[in-house]
């Protein structure tokens, strides 16, 4: 769990990310596309929503992290919940997906599935 904050810290010293999820989905829906986004465990069914079908139509992977909005925030030295963050980097995200086994956990969300 520790890699996951160290990760997702990282990323946001060096700019390659973007929280809050107004921001991710104005980035989805830019030229400057992430390579993948990802949600917390708490996020509000209307916000999954939009991020599920935004990730969808633009076919972009999307994950749901095994943390709170609160842990998320606290990776990234913020003190209010974020619950979405897009990440620009290529290796970063497969760094990160390496630190949570993302295919392992069943953490990759399936962008078929509409009843999600």
């Amino acid at each position: 769990m520790n890699d996951i904050f160290k990760t997702i810290g990282l990323c946001f010293k060096t700019g390659k990310m973007r929280f809050g999820t107004e921001n991710v989905l104005n980035q989805i829906r830019s030229n400057n596309k992430p390579f993948s986004v990802y949600i917390s465990n708490d996020i509000s069914d209307n916000s999954k929503k939009k991020i599920l079908n935004s990730c969808k139509y633009y076919k972009i992977k999307l994950f749901r992290l095994p943390v709170s909005g609160y842990e998320l925030a606290h990776s990234i030295g913020k003190n209010s919940d974020v619950t979405t963050v897009s990440i620009n980097d290529e290796n970063i995200c497969i760094l990160l997906n390496n630190s949570f086994n993302a295919s392992e956990n069943n953490l990759n969300i399936s962008l078929e599935d509409d009843n999600k």
